[in-house]
């Protein structure tokens, strides 16, 4: 079985100047044998309708559709990214807004922004946003992009106390929940493990940081975790057998 590479909060931008250095990494990606789950805010802000995207979302979507055909894809949206599974949910070998279970390997992938019950005022934006009636406003009005964006800095001061809290407790219940083996989530921007009843929690390190990323190996039903620079990482895995 075939390892995964692991990115999570990339929160891609040309104003972080992060937009060169993440499609490098795409193009050593494409030269090693491995699976690719990108587990949510890779970009700062994806509104997954046309008149939004910019031209690296699009170049992304290119990439994917290119190498699902060599390779095992998978997306999950986070909290900023809208809309995006459902336009282009064909881009991915599988995809998913909220969590997605990985059978043969026996995880469960979640991004991570649902985890946390009391942070209320995140789960308020998050029905706010993420629904039909403003994927109409946000396609169809002039204001709808304003809207979003207002939406966004109010959650950034009503919420703050929840982003600077690690919700330990509540990671820990949710690894009691799950019925695999392994839950992996991003979302935090803070590394952590824990084996318990069992079971194991992995939360990514975030790309933003350093351009880090996860290797996941499972070899005889034990799941193993490596993160580091994604060109360490990337180094120690096998090329495709196309590769150069």
């Amino acid at each position: 079985m075939r390892d995964v590479i692991l990115v999570s909060d990339a929160h891609v931008h040309p104003g972080f100047g992060n937009v060169k250095p993440f499609f490098s990494m795409l193009e050593g990606l494409a030269q090693r044998d491995c699976d690719v789950f990108f587990l949510g805010d890779i970009f700062e802000l994806w509104i997954g309708i046309k008149r939004y995207e910019k031209s690296y979302h699009h170049q992304f979507l290119e990439w994917c559709r290119a190498e699902k055909a060599r390779r095992q894809l998978g997306f999950i949206e986070g909290n900023h990214e809208f809309f995006v599974v459902e336009r282009h949910r064909s881009a991915f070998s599988w995809s998913d807004c909220a969590r997605y279970v990985d059978a043969s390997r026996d995880l469960c992938l979640v991004h991570g922004d649902l985890v946390n019950p009391e942070d209320r005022a995140y789960l308020r934006f998050r029905r706010l946003t993420k629904n039909p009636l403003m994927r109409e406003l946000v396609r169809f009005l002039p204001f709808g992009p304003r809207l979003a964006d207002r939406l966004k800095k109010k959650l950034k001061t009503t919420n703050q106390s929840f982003r600077i809290h690690f919700p330990e407790s509540h990671i820990l219940n949710a690894l009691q929940q799950c019925a695999q083996s392994a839950l992996i989530m991003g979302h935090f921007h803070r590394p952590f493990s824990r084996n318990q009843d069992g079971g194991q929690v992995w939360v990514a390190p975030a790309w933003l940081d350093g351009g880090l990323v996860t290797r996941i190996s499972v070899m005889q039903g034990k799941t193993t975790f490596v993160s580091g620079p994604w060109a360490q990482i990337l180094a120690s895995l096998p090329l495709l057998p196309d590769g150069p």
